[in-house]
């Protein structure tokens, strides 16, 4: 927490040390990490101070994950093999006070309950994952009732509704500007339940591998679209297109086995995992603009037929097959590990911080382990946060 004690210090106070306390706190307190339960294993702490450090201290929890993202950069940052992953996790709650907790659906129960739900950017590379941002989700039950907005001390710029697609792209935006380096955005089937989210990512330049549902509508030809029929001599607002959409199921259903190639993404300690995998080239049109858009349709299932996923990609067409395959499964590995960092921005700084800061220790001891068995150093690339 030393490096940053800057971001707790001003001319008249001084609270790096509450912050030290609050990181180490979390780190300490298992399951339920509350102001009570870190007051309870952290010497020297007071659930009073440490309740004000974060309702009223005047430092910036924007400032903090900037530095968080810096870091992660120094560590993991790659303009071509680095990735930022969207995933969103949710936080069960017994009450209705805490800020966007509402009925809705919780990825870490399976089920619609009450709780908070974040949206979250990771950087990733190689093994090895460190989130760098966060953004706390507020559905419209919260954003229409401006009362409970500032009964909870919601900021007024903060209480307009952002859909879940907007919260992803103001990471991936402010990812940008602090600098961060990644070749790529991934997501799951959620952020992909439409062509707006992938629309929206290359219209500003960035390359993406993003999970669809099997439903996700896509044409097999160029859709050519053309301005649609209009009534009573007004100018037509909308496209039509003469081309016959397919699911992305019915399309692969329709492709030869011979399409399918089978390819080693990875080396386990179980030995090499291989996937079967089919790429096609496809459109995709959301019936608005006047022209489809061309991308790669990646499909990969193990070699049983089974856990078969859809993805779409911008990709360069000289990418080879066997990366985007690796990508994706990237993609799926680095989500698949529970992020237990949300609440709000306050809270979710210094608790990036302390996973990073946890992360870092648990690196060096398997460093030192593997030097000490004779190993190879890490690096300075690869010394990053490993998600347990």
């Amino acid at each position: 927490m030393k490096s940053y004690a800057e971001h707790f210090k001003s001319y008249r106070r001084d609270v790096s040390e509450k912050a030290r306390q609050y990181a180490s706190g979390l780190m300490q307190a298992g399951s339920r990490k509350n102001i009570y339960a870190i007051s309870e294993v952290v010497p020297d702490t007071d659930d009073r101070n440490l309740q004000q450090f974060i309702t009223h201290s005047k430092w910036s929890a924007r400032e903090v994950l900037d530095h968080v993202a810096h870091d992660a950069d120094e560590l993991i940052g790659d303009g071509t093999d680095a990735a930022l992953i969207i995933d969103e996790s949710g936080f069960a709650k017994q009450g209705k006070m805490s800020v966007g907790a509402s009925r809705q659906y919780l990825g870490r129960l399976g089920k619609v309950d009450n709780g908070q739900v974040a949206v979250f950017g990771v950087l990733a590379k190689g093994r090895f994952a460190t989130a760098i941002d966060t953004r706390l989700y507020l559905p419209k039950e919260w954003t229409d009732d401006a009362q409970r907005c500032n009964k909870a001390a919601i900021p007024g710029c903060e209480g307009v509704f952002k859909t879940k697609n907007q919260l992803a792209l103001e990471i991936v935006e402010q990812a940008r500007r602090n600098g961060v380096r990644f070749g790529w955005v991934g997501a799951d089937a959620g952020y992909g339940s439409g062509p707006d989210f992938l629309f929206a990512l290359a219209d500003a330049g960035h390359t993406f591998l993003i999970d669809v549902h099997k439903s996700f509508v896509i044409y097999g030809v160029d859709p050519q679209p053309k301005p649609g029929p209009s009534t009573k001599g007004r100018i037509p607002n909308r496209s039509i297109s003469e081309q016959n959409t397919l699911s992305v199921q019915q399309f692969v259903q329709g492709c030869p086995t011979k399409d399918w190639r089978v390819y080693n993404v990875r080396e386990t300690t179980r030995g090499s995992l291989k996937l079967r995998v089919l790429r096609k080239s496809v459109y995709v049109w959301d019936k608005h603009s006047g022209k489809g858009r061309r991308y790669e349709l990646l499909v990969t299932e193990s070699l049983d037929g089974q856990d078969r996923k859809y993805s779409l990609t911008n990709q360069k067409p000289s990418t080879s097959t066997r990366r985007l395959a690796r990508r994706s499964l990237k993609s799926t590995t680095a989500r698949s590990k529970p992020l237990k960092i949300a609440k709000g921005s306050k809270e979710t700084a210094p608790m990036l911080v302390a996973a990073r800061d946890k992360a870092v220790v648990e690196l060096k001891r398997e460093k030192l382990a593997a030097e000490s068995s004779g190993g190879t150093e890490l690096p300075a690339s690869c010394r990053p946060c490993r998600l347990q």
